[in-house]
C-alpha cells in the first residue's frame, strides 16, 4: 500500500481513477466536472488530497482535508470525504488515508480534524469512533441555489 498526496495538475488518468470511488461515496460526477473539481482542489495549497493506492498503482481510495476557519470555533481541519474502494474494505486503507491527513493536519498546525458522516452510514460511523473520533454534534444540511 502506498499514500501519496496529488500535489500536480490533474490528468485524464486520475479522474478515471477517482469517478467510480464518487460513485460509490455516493456521489456520482461527469467526467469534465470532476476533472475541474479536482484541478481547483490542487491549485489551492491550503487543501490536501491523499489516495491510497496498490498493485502497480491500482487507486483504492481517497481523502480530501482542507482547513475550516471559523469566528465561533478553534480552527480545524474537515475531512470533506474519505473513500475506499468497497471491494477493499477491511484491509486498513481507511485507516492508512486518515492517519495520513491526521498527519497533515499536525504539519499545519491544527490540533483538531473533523469530519461529516451521512445518518445512515452506520458502518463508517464505528470505523470512525475505532479510529477515536467522537460523535461531538448532530445537524440538518441546508442548501439553496440562488
Amino acid at each position: 500500500m502506498k499514500i501519496r498526496q496529488l500535489q500536480r495538475d490533474p490528468g485524464p488518468a486520475d479522474v478515471a481513477a477517482l469517478m467510480p470511488l464518487c460513485e460509490q461515496l455516493g456521489h456520482p460526477v461527469s467526467p469534465s466536472e470532476l476533472a475541474e473539481r479536482l484541478a481547483d482542489v490542487l491549485a489551492d495549497a491550503r487543501q490536501a488530497l491523499f489516495v491510497c493506492e496498490v498493485d502497480a498503482g491500482a487507486l483504492v481510495g481517497w481523502i480530501h482535508a482542507q482547513p475550516r476557519p471559523s469566528l465561533i470555533h478553534p480552527p480545524v481541519v474537515e475531512i470533506t470525504a474519505l473513500v475506499v474502494d468497497r471491494r477493499s474494505h477491511r484491509r486498513g486503507f481507511g485507516r492508512a488515508l486518515l492517519e495520513r491527513a491526521e498527519r497533515w493536519a499536525r504539519e499545519q498546525g491544527y490540533r483538531t480534524v473533523m469530519l461529516r458522516s451521512a445518518i445512515g452510514r452506520e458502518d463508517a460511523h464505528r470505523f470512525y469512533a475505532r479510529l477515536g473520533y467522537e460523535m461531538t454534534s448532530t445537524s440538518l444540511k441546508f442548501t439553496k441555489q440562488p
